[in-house]
């Protein structure tokens, strides 16, 4: 019973720094509406809505953590491959984006932002960077993804300049959703990740209740939910021809079950308080982005990496 308490545990911190990213750090317009909505009228309905989001994205994280513990992944192939079934899981389980400019879509967002900013960005390289024996390394890396952050907002409003959030508005926001970014991660390195070992009818639970998500959701748009099976079969497939070859366990991943000090948490303050100086500039400068410059590449490398982690991973010497 504790071992499946600690998964849960993995599974709402993992969903939490998954959200961050996906909706905070890329600044999805609704979840964002909701959450200033909420902290200006209803703080207490911003709270149960960041904690029905949490929920959400440990639904889109369980199958990707089960994968890693089933198929004993090792190297960056195989975390984009357990990336990518969870990028697939964010756009097709609730919300039918993966569906809506087929095939692009389902590169864009799925296996471009979700794998390399929420998965492989965010919830690895960031977390591996905050354990390295160097502080400078945290700093940099969290000031640039600060600096990113604020200049990236700006798509936010770049067809209404009215919708532009106010520095005040942003400086809320950043700091709010780094708590919930600060949260995720205290939950996620304080339960062992390379034993996370799910039950037999734990993964007949999360699948059952995966396919009535992904039916509903995708009944409209038949046939092409049998692509997005097909993608995904692909996607297990190889990591099951990696498994029969692993001869240890997942070390890649065991530095994460080891919690960095507790000065590497408050340094993330440094997220929110540069994003938010950058943002003034932003505003009072008039910057906006042209959001092709981060999309196009973003498409580009996440078409890439998946198509190398697919060749490359089953004859990956581990």
């Amino acid at each position: 019973m504790q071992d499946f308490a600690h998964r849960l545990q993995q599974v709402f911190g993992t969903g939490l720094i998954l959200a961050f990213f996906s909706e905070f750090f890329f600044l999805n317009e609704g979840p964002v509406n909701e959450l200033l909505f909420g902290l200006t009228e209803n703080p207490v309905t911003a709270v149960f809505g960041l904690v029905e989001l949490g929920a959400f994205y440990g639904l889109f994280a369980y199958p990707m953590l089960i994968a890693i513990g089933m198929f004993r992944i090792s190297g960056w192939t195989a975390l984009l491959l357990v990336g990518g079934i969870y990028g697939l899981a964010a756009e097709s389980l609730v919300v039918p984006l993966v569906y809506e400019a087929f095939p692009y879509s389902i590169i864009w967002t799925s296996l471009s932002w979700h794998t390399l900013i929420d998965v492989y960005f965010g919830w690895f390289i960031l977390r591996r960077v905050m354990r390295a024996e160097s502080v400078w390394g945290f700093v940099a890396i969290l000031a640039l993804a600060a600096v990113f952050w604020a200049l990236w907002s700006t798509w936010y409003w770049v067809e209404d300049a009215s919708a532009a959030l106010s520095l005040g508005g942003f400086a809320a926001f950043s700091g709010v959703t780094t708590l919930v970014l600060l949260l995720g991660m205290l939950m996620a390195d304080h339960a062992p990740l390379t034993g996370f070992r799910a039950s037999r009818p734990e993964v007949i639970l999360v699948s059952i209740i995966s396919a009535i998500f992904f039916g509903l959701t995708g009944w409209a748009y038949f046939p092409l939910p049998i692509a997005i099976l097909a993608v995904l079969g692909v996607f297990l497939a190889i990591l099951f021809m990696g498994r029969r070859k692993e001869i240890t366990g997942a070390g890649y991943l065991a530095f994460l079950d080891t919690a960095p000090g507790w000065s590497r948490y408050l340094m993330l303050a440094i997220l929110p308080i540069t994003a938010t100086g950058t943002y003034g500039i932003v505003l009072t400068t008039g910057f906006q982005i042209n959001h092709e410059i981060v999309v196009l590449p973003l498409l580009a490398a996440g078409t890439l990496s998946i198509l190398a982690a697919m060749v490359i991973y089953p004859w990956q010497k581990r």
